[in-house]
């Protein structure tokens, strides 16, 4: 480690140091480590997805009033209605940070989802045709995280959020991604009724919504690029 060169070890002083006689991991040695290393992440993301799907068995009528205590008997049918509703192929192969995918069961995510906007008194409309919901929100300023509670309630105070109409749309995957759904929410500048794409309240609001206690569980797979797309 002499700055001197002439000072450095040579390259067969190197070779011939204890440290470099010791024994050497063969390339079938290091390649059986990694495929013992890969099956134990395998395992573990198997059992977390499979965690996932038996939370998700659980949606029923207590799951949707633990979210809305004023939810009906009624309320009990809308899967059965929904699951007759057309899902489009998902065919939009672009980078969007508002959309997720999921091995779920949509009509029990859309069941959770409108409870959660009762819950909140946010009216939302359904379409008729198709598994598609609107309701209006509004972006607020993003939080500061150097901010205390205070100073952040001013900041919003002092800048007006942005009015918007969510849609939630979704999309049934195929190929090798068969099984799988994308959901997709895509926000509309209600000023502008133009796409709302490169504000960061957007995906702000979308990750606030998809984290969630009781919908976190839907987020558990992503999309694979097939080869011959």
């Amino acid at each position: 480690m002499s700055k001197d060169p002439s000072k450095r070890l040579s390259i067969d002083q190197v070779q011939a140091h204890p440290w470099m006689q010791g024994a050497v991991t063969s390339l079938e040695d290091i390649q059986d480590d990694f495929r013992k290393r890969k099956e134990i992440v395998d395992q573990s993301q198997h059992e977390e997805r499979e965690a996932k799907r038996q939370n998700r068995k659980n949606v029923g009528p207590s799951s949707r009033r633990a979210l809305n205590p004023n939810a009906t008997d009624e309320d009990d049918d809308l899967r059965t209605m929904w699951a007759t509703l057309e899902v489009p192929d998902y065919e939009i192969h672009t980078e969007k940070n508002t959309r997720f995918f999921t091995s779920g069961t949509v009509t029990d995510y859309y069941y959770l989802l409108t409870a959660y906007l009762d819950s909140i008194n946010t009216e939302y409309s359904m379409s008729s045709s198709k598994l598609q919901l609107k309701f209006d929100t509004v972006l607020n300023p993003l939080p500061d995280d150097d901010e205390d509670e205070e100073e952040q309630k001013q900041d919003e105070d002092a800048e007006e959020g942005l009015p918007v109409k969510c849609i939630v749309r979704i999309f049934k995957c195929d190929g090798i991604n068969s099984g799988k759904h994308c959901v997709d929410f895509t926000y509309i500048n209600k000023q502008t009724m133009k796409e709302v794409t490169r504000d960061e309240r957007a995906p702000f609001h979308f990750k606030n919504i998809r984290d969630m206690e009781k919908l976190k569980d839907f987020f558990d797979t992503t999309y694979q690029v097939d080869s011959d797309e």
